[in-house]
């Protein structure tokens, strides 16, 4: 028994010193870090990143995947700006050589710079009212051309427009002015036990 003792033992030594070396080995390991850096001209507008805020610019942003990304700019005295930046990986963090960089001894970094250029606010009145009028004017336009165009009676429609045989169409611009009745299912009649 004394044997089987010392086997068990040694071999119990040998487990404990190998996780611990396996475990020395994991705690060494890099990471991967994903990062925006979003700058902005003039600096210290506010960003919204995913509707998120994330900080005023210039900010670094860590973020946990790639992709396309909604951003919001705000800074008093410029045009509030809505736009999408775009997050791209590396080749190294696609899948497959993602598990190799994880399992490396050093820290790598992916970088993406977005900047962007904000544009100073319109507080001209005499500006804004043009800007509606023409917009209002463009509205009327539009208006009065589906006004002028009359609707086409069923009978004009081109023949590769008509429903397929067997489908009728009701044209609900009856010239002599009579209602349209339902269809009434005679053949059919419920009753009751």
């Amino acid at each position: 028994m004394n044997c089987i003792d010392r086997l068990l033992s040694k071999a119990c030594l040998q487990t404990i010193v190998c996780t611990f070396v396996i475990g020395a080995c994991f705690s060494t390991l890099g990471c991967v870090r994903r990062k925006l850096n979003i700058t902005s001209s003039p600096p210290g507008a506010l960003v919204y990143l995913n509707d998120r805020e994330v900080g005023r610019t210039p900010v670094d942003v860590d973020i946990t995947y790639y992709g396309t990304y909604d951003v919001r700019l705000l800074k008093k005295g410029y045009e509030p700006l809505s736009t999408s930046g775009d997050a791209p990986g590396p080749l190294w963090d696609l899948p497959g050589p993602d598990f190799i960089a994880e399992l490396l001894p050093v820290n790598l970094t992916s970088e993406t710079d977005w900047h962007y250029e904000l544009e100073t606010e319109d507080n001209d009145a005499d500006a804004l009212l043009k800007r509606a009028e023409e917009l209002r004017n463009s509205f009327q336009e539009a208006l009065s051309e589906e006004a002028t165009d009359p609707a086409k009676p069923i009978s004009d429609i081109h023949k590769e427009d008509q429903p397929p045989a067997g489908l009728q169409m009701i044209d609900l611009a009856e010239p002599d002015g009579e209602a349209i009745q339902p269809a009434q299912d005679n053949g059919a009649e419920e009753t009751t036990p």
